[in-house]
């Protein structure tokens, strides 16, 4: 994945998870994990 792609990807996903997890920081965080172990694969 191009930085710039995956920067927007990232972007995207912050955005919905902030969204869904508007009180729970730590399922905004656990959700996030999936995304962050592909980005660095």
């Amino acid at each position: 994945m191009a930085n710039l792609e995956g920067a927007k990807a990232y972007e995207q996903l912050k955005i919905e998870l902030a969204e869904k997890y508007r009180n729970d920081r730590s399922g905004y965080r656990i959700a996030k994990d999936d995304f962050i172990i592909e980005l660095w694969i």
